[in-house]
């Protein structure tokens, strides 16, 4: 009986394991396209030339990207890198639009905005469909 009720145990804290790392994949995945979404409205925001709706959104997506980089269920040391890059893309277009906003200008190297986003937006996008769940459709 205390085999069977340790065998009981180790397959049920398995099965919670196995939970809690599903919930965590779908979370990851709800943030990621929660922060593609912030990148498409700040994209919108460029090209609109709306750099002072754009500049409260930056930090709220760099804080999503780290939130996403700490959380992932499998990191790897280039997603690892994928995300802080993204982050350091993002603080440099911020701090653009923040100076400029300051000096009354137009931001520096403000036509290369969308074309950074991008390749921020590629990076989430294949993050998200490399978060694999197990019994899908991506893992067979």
């Amino acid at each position: 009986r205390a085999t069977q009720a340790r065998t009981s145990a180790t397959l049920a804290e398995a099965a919670s394991q196995e939970t809690r790392d599903a919930i965590t994949r779908v979370l990851t995945v709800v943030d990621l396209q929660r922060a593609i979404a912030l990148i498409e409205r700040l994209k919108a925001l460029h090209r609109d030339n709306k750099w002072d709706a754009s500049l409260g959104h930056y930090q709220d997506l760099r804080a999503m990207l780290a939130d996403i980089d700490a959380r992932h269920p499998a990191p790897t040391p280039e997603l690892h890198t994928t995300l802080r890059e993204a982050i350091v893309q993002i603080r440099v277009i911020e701090d653009s639009v923040d100076r400029a906003l300051r000096d009354n200008t137009e931001p520096s190297g403000a036509r290369n905005f969308n074309r950074g986003l991008n390749t921020v937006q590629v990076g989430l996008e294949q993050i998200a469909s490399s978060t694999h769940f197990p019994g899908s459709e991506a893992n067979r």
